[in-house]
């Protein structure tokens, strides 16, 4: 119940920003996410590591706070992303949508950036299947024109913190059109 009224707010404060947003941007495109895992078992003292990899479509909408010229913007915004796991056959498909606060700048920071290069820092929550205890995530990463109108690579870095830990760490590549 918690999480339905969590859910809830949460919504209705992303539509109340929404009437008060500068612009909006949504992109999507395909993802690969290549992360190492840090865990210590109950009752170890022994630290382990796994991989996880999945591959898979990602939607990203955004609505933009607070505009600055063409040049950088202040958002709130997700990247939910659908997939299936190439490493563990016991989890299989994947999910992800974190809620990100964030800084852009340049390429795809707006709908009117036209920079050919870009990037972004961004903290938030993630809601996961894998992860279930809505841990915090930071993501930065860079992106570039490729050439096609309206469309971009972007190579980001994360870091998912449980406990005041880093327990996971990864690198994305994504193709995005907006």
């Amino acid at each position: 119940m918690k999480t339905k009224i969590y859910l809830f707010s949460l919504a209705l404060f992303v539509f109340q920003m929404g009437l008060l947003a500068q612009s909006f941007s949504f992109s999507y495109g395909a993802y690969a996410d290549f992360n190492r895992v840090v865990y210590k078992p109950v009752g170890q003292d022994a630290i382990k590591y796994t991989k996880s990899s999945d591959v898979g479509i990602v939607l990203a909408p955004r609505v933009n706070l607070f505009d600055y010229d063409d040049i950088a913007t202040l958002s709130l915004g997700s990247r939910i992303g659908l997939g299936v796991n190439t490493e563990k056959a016991d989890m299989r498909f994947q999910f992800h949508a974190p809620v990100l606060v964030g800084i852009n700048f340049g390429n795809a920071s707006s709908p009117y950036a036209r920079s050919s290069t870009g990037g972004f820092v961004e903290v938030g929550y993630e809601f996961s299947r894998i992860i279930g205890n809505n841990p915090m995530i930071s993501r930065d990463g860079i992106r570039y024109d490729v050439g096609i109108r309206l469309s971009y690579f972007e190579l980001s870095f994360h870091q998912i913190f449980i406990d005041d830990k880093i327990n996971a760490f990864g690198v994305s590549l994504l193709y995005n059109y907006r």
